[in-house]
């Protein structure tokens, strides 16, 4: 089971290094090393294993409707994986349309997910982190479905993502 893990994290480790460059990588951290942060309200958003490619190259994640701002953001990603595996503080939401924006309005529409009043979420710069092992899903299935909150509290303590 451990080796099957591995193997998994061997794909997102790939795709970071296709998407950053050889030489750069993203910072692999436990949820206990998490716990100094403030408490917050998280936004899990999910996505195949090749949308992590958007959320490396931008730094944020898109496109989304979104009302509620988040303190934190985490990204479900499924097949092969099946686990939250990123997480990162949000700096702010914007339109592809905004000056702040890390995409451009007309890079945005070369992307399916892109729809007019969608917004993205920003990152702050090197909050973005890998998780070791992540947040698998539960024996519940209670997989997220488009986006969910939770509490800081709850995502940290979590054993799987039925306890969110």
């Amino acid at each position: 089971m451990q080796s099957n893990l591995n193997n998994k994290i061997s794909d997102l480790e790939q795709i970071e290094k296709r998407v950053l460059g050889p030489t750069s990588t993203i910072p692999v951290i436990s949820r206990s090393q998490l716990r100094p942060l403030r408490d917050g309200r998280v936004v899990v958003c999910t996505s195949k294993l090749n949308g992590v490619k958007f959320l490396l190259k931008y730094n944020a994640w898109g496109f989304v409707r979104i009302q509620r701002e988040p303190t934190y953001f985490a990204l479900y990603v499924s097949r092969p994986l099946s686990r939250i595996s990123y997480f990162g503080e949000v700096k702010n939401i914007v339109y592809p349309e905004d000056f702040d924006s890390p995409i451009t309005k007309e890079q945005a529409s070369q992307y399916e997910k892109f729809k007019e009043g969608k917004k993205i979420i920003v990152l702050k710069p090197k909050s973005l982190k890998r998780l070791k092992e992540g947040i698998p899903k539960g024996p519940l299935k209670k997989l997220p479905q488009g986006m969910r909150y939770t509490t800081f509290t709850k995502f940290v303590n979590a054993r799987t993502t039925d306890d969110l």
